[in-house]
């Protein structure tokens, strides 16, 4: 199908080359003394921003447009809630993977955003539009900034869905307010069902520490304006977030709503097969999914098989 091509040019290249995480986080933390995100250049900011709008522009127009405050800076909101055979069905909220931000979904949100309103966050400390000002200490912060943004759209409930580390962002959330997610979806979750490969975590380390590696994010998908975006941030962003702490068995067991853990066979990340068993082992009620030939990018790959489990979790 021209779409899946389309969409498997942006694979593993894209976003697991933007993906900082475990060591590399560390590394890059000593040597950068600053507590919050930030732009290293005002004219990678302004490149930046050149390609959110034009990744933007892929997905349906927002019916409304939000920065909501919170305890650690300005969570900006995308709003898509015209379409929605039911509008006042639970929304679905979307959190993206590292360096993604929220047109990450431009493939998903056509097919979500039909059934129910659906909001997609910017996450506070990574490469966006929303604003860090406050440190990110650790997962119980994590939890906090999610949870204030949810206030802030007077939503009670939502149908959470991250990718990556988007993915345990929802997980560390559901763990800490399982009654505010009706359910949870995680899509290829970094250290939450699995740790991450270890030839994974030292690929990382150059691009932490400022020395290159992710000029190849931007040529894996020429004219992708959603690849574009992804390098940009990745390129002219310096995110500071905290080491994801991977949850544990009496912490997933606290996860009773209804959950879907969708996983990659070839995952770059963490090795797919072993991720699915180990949530079939500790999430026993949830339903658990592994696509044999799909990466790390697989909402992006998989967008039809994706959405359509989506929204059969969310009926």
């Amino acid at each position: 199908m021209p779409q899946r091509a389309r969409a498997v040019r942006r694979t593993a290249a894209v976003v697991v080359g933007v993906v900082v995480l475990a060591v590399a986080t560390v590394a890059y933390l000593v040597r950068d003394p600053s507590p919050v995100g930030y732009w290293r250049s005002t004219e990678g900011r302004q490149a930046f921003d050149r390609a959110y709008d034009a990744a933007l522009a892929t997905m349906p127009a927002p019916t409304r447009v939000l920065d909501l405050p919170t305890t650690f800076g300005t969570v900006h909101v995308l709003e898509f809630a015209g379409q929605a055979r039911d509008p006042g069905a639970v929304p679905a909220l979307l959190v993206p993977g590292r360096a993604s931000a929220g047109p990450m979904w431009s493939q998903n949100l056509p097919a979500l955003a039909a059934e129910r309103p659906v909001y997609v966050v910017d996450p506070i400390g990574d490469a966006g539009l929303s604003v860090q000002t406050r440190e990110l200490t650790g997962a119980a912060d994590q939890a906090q900034w999610l949870d204030e943004t949810l206030v802030g759209l007077r939503v009670p409930t939502v149908h959470l869905v991250g990718h990556s580390f988007g993915g345990w962002a929802a997980a560390n959330y559901a763990i800490r307010r399982p009654d505010r997610v009706a359910t949870l979806a995680l899509l290829e979750p970094v250290r939450t069902v699995a740790g991450l490969r270890l030839g994974f975590v030292l690929s990382t380390v150059p691009s932490a520490l400022g020395l290159g590696g992710l000029a190849a994010a931007e040529d894996a998908a020429p004219g992708d304006p959603v690849a574009a975006m992804i390098a940009a941030g990745a390129r002219h962003h310096a995110a500071k977030l905290p080491l994801p702490e991977q949850p544990s068995a009496d912490d997933l067991a606290r996860l009773t709503m209804p959950v879907f853990v969708g996983l990659a066979g070839r995952s770059e990340v963490h090795d797919g097969g072993a991720a699915a068993a180990a949530a079939e082992r500790d999430l026993p009620a949830a339903t658990v999914r592994l696509w044999p030939d799909a990466t790390h990018s697989l909402p992006m790959e998989e967008a039809d098989e994706v959405d359509a489990a989506l929204i059969a979790l969310m009926r």
